[in-house]
């Protein structure tokens, strides 16, 4: 996605538990883009919705306030 303050990369993952794994696109979007990139965001299959320092992670039924936060740049 694109926002006001750059790129917003989304990740989405089919797992129910998140681990460091999930993170290696964002991690390699943010060294490509270095500079040109907002916030950042990961849907999952688990439930719960956890805002963390560099990532905001949702739960696939959650996915339009992933939307909201990247549209409010975050």
């Amino acid at each position: 996605m694109e926002s006001d303050r750059g790129y917003a990369p989304v990740e989405i993952k089919a797992g129910a538990t998140i681990n460091e794994d999930f993170f290696k696109g964002l991690r390699h979007f943010f060294k490509v883009f270095r500079g040109r990139v907002g916030s950042a965001g990961l849907v999952y299959g688990g439930s719960d919705i956890q805002p963390r320092t560099e990532w905001f992670i949702v739960p696939a039924f959650e996915t339009a306030k992933l939307i909201r936060f990247i549209e409010a740049g975050k």
